[in-house]
């Protein structure tokens, strides 16, 4: 048992809840250079912030070559990280036993939390058939063979075994606790690639479900990124291009090329509460269900979707759960057992839509039954699925029989908490003023009340390029969201009481109409979010041919500055009835600041915060194609107008949805770049449940109106306001750290890190 698990065991028979605090990024690779290719900006990102940071090496990269090529590869690695820390290239031995062996392993001279370690395995050729100077050893051939199978190091230390290697890995991520856990892409059903990266993932991706740490596990693909689209800014394919070709100067022929121009992760979705929909054969649209979990007359089955507490799962790195049971194999058969440690415990639900489990194994539907199947590119089988959605509103509060089929009246709903009690409420802007709806705990809404009597037609907002304008954010930090809106003079804004707006104040003359504000791509731009990470909305907007912001200055909004210059504009390639209308501010990152996204004809381009400078920097494609004109959403104001920013997962970072033909189809935030496979969260919102008009699909908002932390959705339906949540019955309000012990094992049900953004102090998924 090591240090930390006794520490933690001493603390938990006192009874005490504690928080478990992680300790910076691990990267588990084949070869030198697989970390700089296909885990960049990710990694260099991590070392640069002066968190731990250690690489673990499986092979030597030799090559089948006896020339000191594996020796070489190794002094490049250092040097590169040595660049990425901004250090000299100067290292020390790290003196480094586990499991009995003693392990060639490298601190970095002035930054000691740089650790590189090499295994230095035989290079498995890219066949997986191995070199014969090494006697035909790889990593395929050992996690393929029987017990007796073994592989040999080429610096002539011990031999591993199947068993003894994941052991190793096991052993290495429970001492080093990360955050992040990056692994090479273990599937080989998304195109040609190593065999080394393959099984470098699989072995680390056994050894993370044995370790029974809970970290945020993302998986690299490697060689097959190459016909993907480019989704690194050019600053950071520079950042890229030079860290390579400072480790290629000791690995001849490496360079720059199209591979440090992508970085696709495939991840976990940790912290999601979730139902689990199928997607492929003749249930599909269903969901999975268990009941009596843990009893004798327990049933796992499939169900059309519902409200069922039989369908609500929550997610973590290694386990589905239900409550204090997590989803466990024995014999080709699931059952939900108490979350532990056991054997057939850990699965992992992935970002691509497959649950995997140990040695290969994804759980699918098969005739009714949940079942046990190899891995293939057919078994991404699942998506996770909101809620049954529901009338959320009182009477017909925020339907299209309140609101119209003017702009002016339907593109003024918001949500937002304007009470402070971690709920967001709807506000929206009718004839004599603003109206707004309180949530109650349960997601639904009591009458609108109203809160303001200016904001109305009878006060000149009117017209489209007013009353379109209503925003909410907190302007004072009191926890209490705030309301502005854009009028002929500028910015004028009211803060919330908690139950109402007071005065009106004008907090800048910047965006009016004699500041060019009248124009559709400015006044259908304006957004409130936290650009500066300060707790306090920032206002943001296209102004000329940038993006300009304004920061709180507590009062007023300050001058504003070109956050984002013209090749913002140019870069989307819109027609102008689109310009500026999907703009959106969100935290994708998780730093707390508020980063900058609009939807292009080529897919959603993203640039990050960066408070010091004052900008948004690292433009770039960061969801693939997807919400492209190519697949359709640049058609019609019913999907381009509908793409909003939410935290689905309760992780910190914003994930991005947008309401399509079939529903709401979402991408979920992996290190600030979205997912590569959209997920349809419901069918709610689809065209066939009437929600294609512009005065329907354009009120589809995430929010969170249960107070969990995750985002729920919400839109204006004929009759009423309709909300589809994604809470978990079975979860404490506020989990913390849920923690059981049984027969000395220790059984994390929920580790997370608390962190506050705001005044709120929003609690946050254990994430980097």
């Amino acid at each position: 048992m090591s240090t930390r698990v006794a520490l933690i065991l001493v603390i938990l028979l006192s009874l005490v809840a504690v928080p478990v605090f992680a300790s910076g990024q691990l990267q588990i690779v084949a070869h030198e250079d697989d970390d700089l290719y296909f885990m960049t900006p990710a990694v260099p990102n991590g070392v640069a912030s002066g968190a731990p940071s250690w690489t673990v090496f499986l092979s030597a990269g030799d090559a089948g070559r006896t020339d000191g090529h594996w020796q070489s590869r190794e002094l490049g690695i250092r040097a590169a990280y040595a660049l990425m820390r901004g250090l000299p290239d100067v290292w020390s031995a790290l003196p480094l036993s586990i499991e009995g062996r003693s392990l060639a392993a490298f601190q970095l001279t002035g930054a000691p939390e740089i650790v590189v370690v090499f295994l230095r395995l035989p290079d498995g050729n890219p066949n997986g058939t191995g070199y014969a100077v090494t006697g035909n050893e790889s990593l395929e051939i050992l996690w393929e063979g029987g017990p007796g199978e073994t592989i040999h190091p080429v610096d002539g230390s011990a031999g591993y075994s199947r068993v003894e290697l994941i052991d190793l890995l096991t052993e290495i991520i429970r001492d080093r606790d990360p955050n992040v856990l990056r692994i090479q892409d273990m599937t080989a059903y998304h195109g040609s690639d190593h065999s080394d990266h393959i099984h470098s993932g699989r072995f680390a991706f056994e050894a993370h479900l044995a370790s029974g740490d809970l970290h945020r596990l993302l998986a690299y693909r490697a060689y097959n990124i190459n016909g993907q689209p480019v989704n690194l800014s050019s600053t950071e394919i520079a950042q890229s291009n030079s860290i390579i070709t400072t480790y290629g100067a000791f690995d001849a022929g490496v360079g720059p090329n199209g591979w440090n121009q992508r970085e696709i992760p495939i991840g976990d979705l940790f912290g999601a509460h979730a139902s689990l929909v199928v997607v492929s054969g003749p249930r599909t649209g269903e969901c999975l269900n268990v009941t009596n979990p843990g009893t004798s007359s327990e049933v796992i089955g499939f169900a059309p979707c519902t409200d069922a507490t039989a369908q609500s799962f929550f997610l973590t790195s290694r386990d589905l759960r239900h409550g204090d049971h997590c989803l466990t194999e024995s014999s080709g058969s699931f059952s939900f057992k108490p979350c532990g440690l056991a054997p057939g415990q850990g699965w992992t639900f992935f970002s691509d839509g497959h649950l995997r489990g140990p040695n290969e194994a994804c759980m699918i539907e098969s005739a009714g039954n949940a079942v046990v199947t190899p891995c293939v590119g057919s078994s991404r089988f699942w998506e996770m699925g909101a809620k049954e959605d529901y009338a959320a509103g009182a009477g017909t509060d925020f339907s299209t029989i309140d609101l119209g089929t003017d702009p002016s009246r339907y593109l003024s709903l918001e949500f937002g908490d304007i009470d402070g009690n971690g709920q967001d409420d709807a506000c929206v802007r009718r004839a004599d003023g603003i109206y707004c709806a309180r949530t109650r705990g349960a997601g639904e809404f009591d009458a609108a009340e109203l809160w303001h009597s200016n904001f109305g037609d009878d006060d000149a907002w009117g017209p489209p390029q007013y009353g379109t304008t209503i925003m909410l954010g907190d302007l004072d930090g009191d926890g209490d969201d705030d309301l502005c809106g854009r009028g002929s003079a500028g910015i004028l804004c009211v803060t919330s009481s908690g139950t109402s707006f007071g005065s009106f104040a004008n907090w800048t003359s910047f965006f009016s109409d004699a500041d060019g504000g009248a124009a559709p791509s400015t006044y259908g731009s304006l957004r409130l979010g936290d650009v500066d990470g300060d707790g306090l909305a920032d206002l943001c907007g296209w102004r000329g041919v940038g993006v300009h912001c304004q920061i709180n200055q507590g009062g007023s909004f300050g001058a504003p500055t070109a956050w984002a210059a013209s090749g913002w504009v140019s870069a989307l390639n819109l027609p102008s009835a689109q310009q500026g209308q999907t703009m959106m501010l969100g935290d994708i990152d998780g730093d707390g600041a508020d980063d900058l996204c609009e939807r292009g004809d080529a897919g959603v381009y993203c640039a990050i915060a960066d408070p010091v400078a004052g900008a948004f920097v690292d433009r770039a494609m960061r969801s693939q194609a997807e919400y492209s004109n190519g697949f359709g959403w640049g058609g019609a104001e019913g999907y381009w107008g509908t793409l909003r920013l939410g935290d689905l997962s309760g992780d910190g970072r914003a994930d991005l949805c947008g309401r399509g033909a079939a529903g709401v189809l979402c991408l979920y935030s992996l290190e600030g770049r979205f997912s590569a496979i959209n997920h349809r969260l419901t069918a709610a919102f689809s065209n066939a449940a009437g929600f294609f008009p512009a005065e329907r699909a354009r009120t589809f908002h995430l929010a969170d109106i249960d107070g969990d932390g995750r985002a729920d959705l919400c839109a204006s339906d004929a009759t009423t306001l309709r909300c589809a949540r994604q809470d978990d019955p079975l979860a404490a309000p506020e989990p913390g750290l849920s923690v059981g012990l049984a027969l000395g094992v220790l059984l994390v049900a929920g580790a997370r890190d608390s962190g506050a953004r705001d005044s709120r102090a929003q609690t946050r998924r254990h994430a980097s």
